[in-house]
């Protein structure tokens, strides 16, 4: 069973967080979300994040860890852990993480990769079509789908910022 790698790991921190490490009083991330830690939006016991709202950066790991377990169990139901390599794993665990269930379930790169697509340009513009967050265009957004597909298609982690 496939598990979120140190490299796709990486990529969470280095996106979710403030230079990876990670914000420890609640903030409105783009998409309108009160978020904190590493882009957690709900606690472990399913209480969402709210104004005012701090945290350790132990209790920060702690959150990332269960998000990302959660992630995970997404991507291994969605695709089979046997026509994924590890890095192909990773992008689409760090892509769950920041977009949700009902996105990658019902995303055309979900069709599209389950189908045993794996054209890159097509892979790079199926991750990058996913950079807005209330119908605003975000900058931050696209360079994380770059990275992300950058991973996916190569194995490599290339962090790009516009």
């Amino acid at each position: 069973m496939m598990r979120l790698s140190p490299l796709g790991l990486s990529i969470l921190k280095h996106y979710e967080g403030k230079g990876g490490k990670p914000v420890l009083k609640a903030y409105r991330c783009p998409g309108g979300e009160w978020t904190i830690g590493f882009g957690t939006i709900l606690y472990p016991n399913n209480a969402p994040v709210r104004q005012g709202d701090r945290c350790t950066p132990e209790q920060a790991e702690a959150y990332l860890q269960h998000d990302v377990r959660i992630a995970e169990t997404t991507v291994r139901a969605l695709f089979h852990d046997d026509n994924l390599a590890q890095h192909q794993f990773d992008a689409l665990v760090c892509f769950r993480h920041n977009c949700g269930v009902g996105a990658i379930s019902n995303s055309s790169l979900q069709a599209y990769i389950q189908k045993g697509g794996r054209d890159r340009q097509r892979i790079s513009d199926l991750f990058c079509a996913w950079h807005f967050a209330d119908g605003r265009r975000l900058d931050g957004l696209l360079a994380r789908r770059s990275t992300e597909a950058f991973l996916f298609n190569t194995g490599q982690v290339r962090f790009f910022e516009l």
